[in-house]
């Protein structure tokens, strides 16, 4: 009697992590990954950093020389007591394209990365602005052209891609692959008309959007949420477009330890708590599902009537699976072995409720 009622609840699950499969993620596998017409309106980057030297000397230079006709970077230096307000306060001088901006204190009304944001958007020379982070890096020297090639069709909001650098060590497979389905998450789910989320290192937005939503208001406060609590407050399911064009993506340096990876999941993962409740619900299901197939799994094994079914059941859903993973993680840049998706699955899957739950019991996140 109660395998039965356990292997019901099995069938419940597979059935819902089947349909977000074949209703939302599936989309994404159609949408071509072209260049599309480029309308190359005037450009402002933005770049927030604290303590990043050694990276902007990497990627300063590369935003630097972006083939685009018309565009300004704007670097705001957040109380860095590094070599960075020396070295770019001088080459803004001499640099036409560069506006800095140096932030010694930030106000207890907001917080530092949010604050440091908002001076930059005021300080826009050009209504399209597109953002990274200091500690990334373009794929090529089109990629303000491809971010801003979306502008197009009543489209205001870009939603781009960020994989992270392929590392040796089994940590890094598992950044690929969270990162490669957080990217087929909020992709798709946009593509059904359910944007709920963007990444800050690569992203685009018209600067009337801030001003008009009074910034980031009422979550000025709140450590993160500067894109995906921000992207829900300003979008309207119309006016929402994601490049998957390569030559779009943003590359991002992952984490060197499980520790490091797990506070920057924690600090992501706090700002859940905000999102509005139909996205909870959209997203809570899912991970509940998927966390309760591989438990329910692992029981059902114990039941000579339902092992047989329960294995099929759990074989078909992996199949397809990793069928659309494999095809979504190379389009997307993000490197797994389809080998190995099962097992980073089921880690993933506990792990995100793990540090979920941890992420919104605690009090204090911080940013830097």
């Amino acid at each position: 009697m109660i395998f039965s009622g356990l292997f019901l609840f099995f069938c419940i699950c597979v059935a819902v992590v089947m349909f977000y499969h074949f209703f939302f993620h599936i989309r994404l596998c159609g949408l071509k990954n072209e260049t599309t017409e480029h309308q190359y309106k005037p450009l402002s980057i933005i770049v927030v950093a604290n303590n990043e030297f050694e990276n902007l000397q990497l990627l300063l230079p590369a935003l630097l020389s972006q083939e685009y006709p018309e565009y300004e970077v704007i670097l705001v230096d957040d109380r860095s007591d590094d070599e960075t307000y020396e070295t770019y306060l001088s080459l803004s001088k001499s640099e036409s394209n560069l506006k800095f901006i140096r932030i010694d204190q930030t106000p207890e009304t907001s917080s530092a990365k949010k604050f440091a944001l908002t001076l930059a958007i005021k300080a826009a020379k050009y209504e399209h602005l597109l953002f990274t982070d200091a500690d990334c890096l373009p794929m090529s020297s089109n990629w303000a052209k491809e971010m801003s090639s979306c502008f197009v069709q009543g489209k205001e909001i870009v939603l781009g891609v960020s994989p992270y650098e392929l590392k040796s060590g089994f940590l890094n497979k598992i950044i690929q692959f969270e990162t490669g389905f957080t990217a087929v998450q909020y992709l798709s789910f946009c593509l059904a008309g359910v944007p709920y989320m963007a990444v800050g290192r690569n992203w685009a937005f018209s600067k009337h959007l801030f001003l008009d939503s009074k910034g980031y208001h009422p979550h000025n406060k709140v450590i993160g949420g500067d894109d995906d609590l921000f992207l829900q407050k300003i979008t309207n399911n119309k006016n929402t477009a994601v490049s998957i064009v390569k030559d779009s993506f943003m590359f991002s340096k992952p984490k060197d330890t499980f520790r490091e990876w797990v506070l920057q999941k924690k600090r992501h993962y706090a700002v859940g708590k905000y999102y509005n409740f139909r996205i909870k619900i959209l997203l809570g299901l899912f991970h509940f599902a998927q966390v309760s197939i591989y438990v329910l799994f692992f029981v059902l094994l114990f039941s000579e009537e339902y092992r047989l079914y329960s294995f099929a059941l759990f074989a078909t859903r992996l199949l397809v699976f990793c069928i659309i993973s494999a095809k979504l993680f190379e389009k997307l840049s993000c490197r797994v072995e389809w080998y190995l998706m099962p097992l980073i699955e089921c880690f993933y899957s506990f792990i995100t409720i793990a540090v979920g739950i941890s992420a919104l019991r605690s009090r204090k996140v911080k940013w830097r």
